[in-house]
């Protein structure tokens, strides 16, 4: 068997009596595919834990994720091979902590809310693979590496030392996070995964199949932070100097847990990420903002307007790149 633990914020106000009809119906419909636990619901939070038939209980918690009167929905944790059942009597015992006054509640109330919160932080400390797992219940440290496929991008602010050379680092700081924010977004939007800030810069990778939403990604990156300047009337802001270059590359990486017993970093390792870092930095001679190699031009499948710049040589690299770039000045 296996058993779930998860914990969600209600989306919207709901009436006493649909709160705890959300208990009588899922005990009626868990009864018959045998599923056993308890919800407990406080100030606008759901606590639950499900058991029974692997199958029945993943099919059950993908409809709970998808219900519209949750948010949030974080698995705290998952156990397979279940043997014994912790509640084997309750199909599904609602229990409505907002009903009861006694002392001993407010502790709980103050707990469950304390456990959402803090997962809620945990995971904006972590990027979106390591959410990933810890919503399916699984423990992080225990992925192991893995080869993959990837198309990786790399994006860096031009000239950084010199644009925030005397500046208060209080406006550097906020540059760096409205680049972040920009970048970020946009990456996600277009289904890529922001893996690593480093200083002004940013990783990410996007799946292999995805190297026209990684372009896509880095020209609507650089359209925002143009329209932002554009509107920017007077004075002296540093965004007026915000410039950024993005090398892209695909290959064959190793993804997963890196780092020390002290501290792990779940990150992608390889070749193809030293080209894109490269290729970022190669920006600055040829003067485009986006430069990218033949192995992504090859998974292409829009119809991009590309230069060519033939065989080069990168930092660090013993063998030539073919390096492609987007008629987007830098």
């Amino acid at each position: 068997m296996k058993r779930i633990t998860y914990i969600s914020r209600m989306s919207s106000t709901l009436p006493v009596s649909e709160v705890e009809n959300i208990g009588l119906v899922s005990a009626a419909n868990n009864r018959k595919k045998s599923i056993t636990g308890v919800l407990i619901f406080v100030q606008g939070l759901f606590f639950q834990l499900l058991e029974g038939e692997e199958k029945a209980v993943d099919e059950l918690f993908a409809t709970i994720k998808e219900d519209d009167r949750h948010e949030e929905v974080m698995c705290l944790k998952t156990e397979n091979n279940v043997t014994v059942r912790l509640f084997p009597e309750w199909s599904m015992k609602m229990i409505n902590l907002d009903r009861n006054d006694s002392e001993i509640m407010m502790p709980i109330r103050i707990l469950l809310q304390n456990v959402m919160d803090s997962h809620s932080i945990i995971l904006k400390y972590t990027q979106p693979a390591v959410s990933n797992i810890f919503n399916q219940g699984l423990n992080p440290l225990d992925t192991k590496l893995h080869r993959t496929d990837k198309v990786i991008l790399f994006g860096d602010i031009v000239s950084f030392s010199a644009i925030c050379e005397n500046r208060p680092v209080e406006e550097v700081s906020e540059l760096i996070n409205l680049y972040f924010e920009i970048c970020s977004n946009n990456i996600m939007a277009y289904k890529g995964e922001v893996t690593k800030y480093m200083g002004d810069g940013i990783m990410a990778f996007f799946d292999i199949d995805k190297a026209d939403k990684a372009l896509r990604a880095c020209v609507e990156i650089l359209q925002e932070i143009n329209e932002m300047k554009q509107n920017i009337k007077s004075g002296d802001p540093l965004i007026k100097k915000l410039r950024t270059g993005f090398g892209i590359s695909s290959g064959n990486v190793l993804e997963g847990n890196m780092g020390s017993s002290f501290k792990k970093d779940y990150t992608i390792i390889g070749d193809a990420v030293t080209v894109a870092a490269r290729l970022e930095a190669y920006t600055r001679k040829i003067k485009k903002a986006i430069a990218f190699t033949d192995d992504v031009k090859e998974i292409l499948s829009e119809d991009w307007d590309y230069i060519p710049h033939g065989k080069v040589e990168l930092k660090g690299k013993h063998h030539l790149v073919e390096v492609f770039s987007l008629n987007t000045p830098l």
